[in-house]
């Protein structure tokens, strides 16, 4: 075997061990930004809730909000109303509705712990708070659709 062709060899091997190292790095830095959901202990996101309609406005009441075992952080979420098309209104930072009461769509934290939990509530009024409609929350973390509550 001619020395030409061991230094081929050699920079094959070398390249494929660097491609390696990278397809394995690349996925333990996707595992630790995005949790596998099927790991023993992991518990789905669970927003249970309970809707009010009267005088042409909503108020949804959170009765358990939970990621796993732990609470959902306020700074995380994002809403929305929508209908089955588009978006009418959409915030991607819930903290900016807490108690405006000048916006159709405003968020109470009960307990002023900037979490999502029980008692909190949001109130949907004016052109927006009609039947059809929904309220959709979303991880802004993680980017996906944690609850779509619909107006009934």
């Amino acid at each position: 075997m001619t020395k030409s062709r061991k230094l081929e060899k050699k920079g094959t091997f070398i390249l494929v061990t660097l491609i390696i190292l990278f397809a394995i790095v690349s996925m333990l830095v996707y595992i630790y930004f995005h949790p596998i959901k099927s790991s023993p202990g992991w518990e789905p996101t669970v927003i249970s809730y309970e809707i009010i309609a009267e005088n042409n406005n909503y108020t949804v009441r959170i009765t358990k909000a939970k990621e796993g075992n732990s609470p959902l952080n306020i700074e995380q979420l994002g809403v929305g109303i929508a209908n089955d098309t588009q978006y009418i209104m959409k915030i991607e930072d819930l903290t900016k509705l807490f108690y405006n009461t000048t916006s159709n769509l405003t968020f109470y934290d009960k307990d002023i712990d900037g979490k999502l939990s029980k008692g909190d509530t949001f109130v949907i009024k004016g052109n927006i708070a009609i039947e059809g409609k929904k309220l959709n929350i979303w991880s802004t973390k993680y980017g996906e659709y944690l609850k779509s509550i619909y107006f009934k």
